[in-house]
């Protein structure tokens, strides 16, 4: 929904029924903004209202497989460990960086 009125604000913005400055009062977002919008809606249409990252896999998930294997060390091996010694003993014993810890 939001994407809609976002897209009807940006065209009228466009066809020059409304300004810059209006358009970024209704879409609460700066003169800038909006111009970025109205650049990116004639470039790429509805593609640029969004977000960049959608449909991409996050960089940090961690497999299925190896999430399980995880929990069984956690459960069994590691049991007792707090947090931050557990993830030590991980990197340490096991080969797994989880990236939980820097």
């Amino acid at each position: 929904m939001k994407a809609v009125r976002r897209e009807q604000i940006i065209r009228e913005c466009i066809d020059g029924r409304m300004s810059n400055e209006q358009a970024g009062a209704l879409l609460g977002l700066s003169v800038r903004q909006v111009q970025r919008l109205k650049r990116g809606y004639n470039e790429r249409g509805t593609d640029a209202f969004k977000h960049g990252s959608t449909g991409k896999r996050p960089g940090n998930v961690i497999s299925g497989e190896e999430r399980e294997r995880i929990v069984r060390q956690c459960e069994q091996k590691y049991a007792g460990a707090n947090f931050a010694h557990f993830t030590e003993l991980l990197a340490e014993h096991e080969g797994i960086s989880t990236g939980l810890l820097a």
